[in-house]
């Protein structure tokens, strides 16, 4: 098993930041789900970040502790539409309708996170929604659920600065 020399939990959950962050690998085990990211952002205010700015943390581990419930989806558009149908001013636009279609948590792999929401729930336990873009398959959406008592987050090193950082002082 890889050795990490960082890590901290969901306590600093709003320290980190898994916007645009890639899903390189999922591994079910017993209790735990294990996802391999190829990077996620840590913010400047979280206490293993000596920089003044949010970093990257290069290849990282999340594992989930004591997982009650695991599901992942994709959402099937049941009205896809294709570029070539639409005109300009279309009367009838057909508005997307989606479909919850459950796959196994490893068919996410190569999932694109776009949002990571965190719910405490009773006995000290959290619901932990994934949200993001399944690259592997033309389906487009996809979702992670997971019921689990906490995480925990490994990496080796901080990299480069996080991809918005001075995303406000650009004209």
């Amino acid at each position: 098993m890889k050795s990490y020399k960082f890590e901290t939990t969901n306590e600093y959950f709003d320290y980190l930041d898994f916007h645009d962050c890639f899903v390189e690998k999922i591994q079910v085990e017993n209790e735990r789900i294990i996802i391999d990211f190829e990077y996620i952002y840590i913010s400047e205010q979280h206490p293993l970040n000596p920089y003044k700015v949010a970093k990257s943390t290069g290849q990282c581990r999340m594992t989930f502790n004591e997982v009650a419930f695991s599901k992942a989806f994709l959402y099937v558009d049941l009205n896809p539409v294709l570029i070539s149908d639409l005109e300009e001013e279309e009367e009838d636009e057909k508005e997307s309708e989606f479909e919850e279609k459950q796959v196994l948590l490893t068919d996410l792999e190569e999932m694109e996170f776009l949002t990571f929401k965190e719910k405490r729930v009773e006995n000290d336990c959290f619901i932990f929604e994934m949200f993001g873009l399944d690259w592997r398959t033309t389906q487009g959406f996809c979702g992670l659920r997971i019921h689990a008592k906490n995480f925990t987050l490994q990496w080796n090193e901080l990299t480069d600065d996080a991809w918005y950082v001075g995303w406000d002082n650009q004209e």
